[in-house]
């Protein structure tokens, strides 16, 4: 069978008989809110039961019987039903192949983040639309933004060779002296100009600086 897209009532979706994810119902509402229902459950088609969208569909279920209106891209057929997007066409061999594929959907998919760049995403949604409901929000950015500053700070270990860096002159508001291009490239492109942002950011700037 071919993979495909359907739309399946809420209420007929099973869930796993053992699942070993939590999930932040209240955080996968907001993106909801935010983003409309974006990417699909996938059932077992052997079963019937669900290998990934647990919370996904708790979710679902807490808002519909909270009488809220259903996310986009979840319809509502005659009877007034929600229709959820489920990916069907996957199917396990066995119990034990069921279990490991759902720890894998779920798993696999996490990778690792670049650092640097993620701040640098998070700088930017900050600035232009806020981060609600992608799942970070302004305590994360501070955190990474500290961790950067502490690694650039680190200093080289014994015996090793430094590794040559350019780095550039400064002159940011009231701040002068000089960082890496890197580091630079990230707070200029979004802050040049707007201190007012908050005192949070001006205290990670002067963390990061070494001021």
């Amino acid at each position: 069978m071919e993979l495909a897209i359907e739309y399946l009532p809420l209420e007929d979706v099973e869930l796993a008989l053992v699942n070993a994810k939590d999930h932040d119902n209240e955080l996968t509402a907001v993106s909801f809110e935010q983003f409309g229902y974006v990417q699909a459950i996938v059932r077992d088609d052997r079963t019937g039961r669900l290998l990934a969208g647990h919370g996904r569909i708790e979710t679902l279920l807490a808002l519909r019987d909270s009488g809220a209106a259903p996310p986009e891209n979840v319809e509502l057929d005659d009877d007034g039903r929600w229709l959820v997007p489920v990916q069907v066409g996957v199917e396990s061999r066995d119990d034990a192949h069921a279990d490991a594929m759902a720890l894998a959907l779920n798993r696999v998919g996490e990778g690792l983040w670049k650092d640097d760049t993620l701040a640098r995403v998070l700088l930017d949604l900050e600035e232009t639309r806020g981060l609600e409901g992608t799942g970070f929000d302004s305590g994360d950015l501070e955190r990474l933004l500290n961790e950067l500053a502490m690694r650039e700070n680190e200093p080289p270990l014994p015996g090793s060779q430094p590794v040559p860096s350019e780095d550039l002159p400064f002159t940011f508001g009231e701040y002068q002296g000089r960082v890496s291009v890197a580091v630079f490239e990230s707070f200029k492109a979004v802050y040049e100009g707007k201190r007012e942002k908050g005192e949070m950011l001006d205290s990670v700037l002067r963390k990061w600086l070494g001021l």
